[in-house]
């Protein structure tokens, strides 16, 4: 009785464990997404688009294509975000590397891919998630 108790225990301790690395966005709501999508943003994009994504970080001044003023994305489409463009110019990766070019930003996704190597195709999918929901969240109707 007391070794089925004890694998039961585990079975589930293992299941928790897996439910918790693997589907951390069942937990999370869109406070957390915005605010870790503000701290991925303050890290990885305001050195060129700004401290508030209007285009105007310190970095932003020598590049030759000028960054995007990223709270305008909706007023310049009709008000509504451009969640798939936004999503596939972020992520970087099935953009021909001529049209990334044009874009004059880092492939986001290649870069997560090759800097988080232990982690999965998932958890990249959620630092850009985290991304596109602070990038909703400073658009000016």
């Amino acid at each position: 009785m007391k070794t089925n108790i004890r694998a039961v225990r585990q079975f589930l301790t293992a299941a928790v464990l897996l439910l918790l690395t693997s589907a951390p966005d069942l937990f999370a709501n869109d406070e957390d997404l915005i605010n870790n999508g503000r701290i991925r943003y303050a890290n990885d994009c305001a050195e060129c688009h700004g401290a508030v994504g209007r285009g105007d970080g310190d970095r932003g001044e020598g590049l030759s294509i000028r960054p995007s003023d990223l709270t305008a994305l909706s007023s310049a489409n009709r008000g509504q975000f451009p969640t798939d463009y936004v999503r596939r110019v972020i992520d970087g990766r099935d953009l021909p590397s001529a049209a990334h070019e044009q874009v004059a930003m880092p492939a986001w996704g290649q870069h997560y891919q090759r800097d988080l190597l232990a982690y999965s195709e998932e958890i990249i999918q959620r630092n850009i998630d985290e991304l596109m929901a602070y990038l909703r969240s400073i658009q000016i109707e």
